[in-house]
């Protein structure tokens, strides 16, 4: 087999492979995944590190125009959303139980706007799992999220039902999606962050920053099991999560800002 660019930097099939399209294909793929798929080189994935210095942070928060059932960040127009729940509870190994909210626009961007690390209170009464699914149902209504996928591996079986009742019961129209995770966490961290921040497409709210989710990227090492990688396995499952989601997110009763991806906000923010 011959690698897809040759050692002069050429495609070696320019009649198929443009360099526009070596472009996009090192674009959508990251530079692990073409390295070892296109040009055929192993790639140790101990060597693979997530840079905090390759986002791109912003401290625009969610805009909704109720007349044309759209929903901005700036003057950005998004498209989509996908919210991704890691369970834990209290004494499971010091894990801890985050939530990532993230949205897409046209251009193919990802905006992190949200990370909670899900913590309690002694003052209530209920027990751990209602609280925590609780707490996930105000920020699945305050951010109008159209879906939440939760993973079941383990703890997590029990939880979409009763989030679902939860949700029910404080009427939001949010549906819950559940996902077992057959991929190593490490492949699935890397496979989730590499291309998107080798094209710094990947933008985060500046809250993030008050989060654990920065100290994670710093210190994780996908060959050591020390360390925390929480919030960095919930964000890359709402990454996942975004491709196949763009048409079925909403339905009937459900958040419908997604309807009208076709429609246009004029700019509003003239000085005059």
């Amino acid at each position: 087999m011959t690698p897809l660019v040759n050692k002069d930097g050429e495609s070696a099939w320019p009649e198929r492979f443009s360099d526009a399209d070596i472009a996009r294909i090192k674009n959508a793929t990251g530079p692990n995944k073409f390295t070892s798929q296109m040009m055929l080189r192993p790639v140790n994935i101990a060597e693979g590190r997530l840079n905090p210095a390759a986002l791109q942070f912003y401290n625009d928060e969610l805009d909704y125009t109720p007349q044309l059932r759209t929903l901005y960040i700036g003057q950005r127009k998004m498209i989509s959303a996908s919210a991704f729940w890691d369970p834990a509870f209290g004494s499971h190994k010091g894990d801890h139980s985050v939530l990532a909210v993230l949205f897409g626009d046209e251009a193919g961007n990802y905006f992190l706007h949200h990370m909670e690390y899900i913590k309690l209170s002694s003052a209530d009464e209920r027990d751990e799992a209602t609280q925590q699914c609780g707490i996930i149902a105000k920020l699945a209504q305050r951010f109008m999220l159209p879906a939440i996928t939760v993973e079941i591996n383990g703890i997590g079986r029990f939880l979409p039902n009763i989030l679902r009742n939860v949700l029910s019961q404080e009427n939001v129209p949010t549906s819950v999606i559940e996902q077992v995770s057959s991929v190593a966490k490490e492949t699935r961290i890397l496979e989730a962050f590499d291309a998107l921040l080798a094209a710094k497409r990947l933008y985060v709210h500046e809250d993030v920053r008050k989060t654990p989710f920065l100290m994670e990227m710093r210190e994780w090492r996908p060959d050591s099991a020390k360390g925390h990688d929480d919030g960095l396995d919930a964000a890359a499952g709402a990454i996942a999560a975004q491709p196949d989601r763009l048409k079925r997110l909403y339905g009937q009763g459900a958040y419908s800002w997604m309807k009208s991806s076709g429609s246009h906000r004029a700019k509003s923010d003239f000085k005059v």
